[in-house]
């Protein structure tokens, strides 16, 4: 991937749903497939920066900073019995965030806003931002995220709604 821009995106024609969580639950498995496990945090990179980046609008979209366009998603970390049944089990932010990916659905979708402005219905956009409550650790991919290849975890910010 040197060299190559990198995104996730959602388009019927080109995969099988409008959904950015089952986009991301697809892109975890195809690299499992190839031997590769995706952290969490590397999915939401390529489902919002990564796909800003590809796009060659990173300078407008795709992270949550001043100047940009403020495109949120609120996710619910608890939106089904499933779900809610694995967070009180978890050990980290980020294992909710895995758990709403790989079994997440619309219900998971809280809240949104397209430039600012909140909505009425999710949108899927190919940009998604996930909204911020508080920063994370900067240390808390490194272990799983090689630099070149996902940006400091403190990019991403979460509303974890229990």
């Amino acid at each position: 991937a040197d060299g190559h821009r990198i995104g996730l995106a959602t388009d019927t024609g080109g995969g099988s749903s409008f959904s950015m969580l089952r986009t991301m639950a697809a892109a975890y498995e195809a690299a499992q497939h190839h031997g590769t496990a995706l952290h969490a945090s590397q999915l939401l990179w390529l489902a919002t920066a990564g796909s800003a980046r590809t796009l060659h609008l990173q300078d407008e979209i795709g992270t949550l900073a001043p100047g940009y366009y403020a495109d949120i998603t609120v996710i619910d970390l608890t939106s089904t019995s499933a779900i809610a049944q694995r967070a009180n089990r978890s050990g980290s932010v980020w294992e909710d965030v895995f758990a709403t990916i790989m079994m997440g659905d619309d219900r998971a979708i809280r809240d949104t806003w397209i430039a600012g402005a909140a909505t009425a219905t999710w949108v899927p956009a190919f940009a998604q931002v996930y909204s911020a409550q508080q920063r994370l650790p900067a240390n808390t991919c490194t272990q799983t995220s090689p630099a070149r290849a996902m940006p400091n975890a403190r990019a991403f910010g979460l509303t974890m709604l229990r």
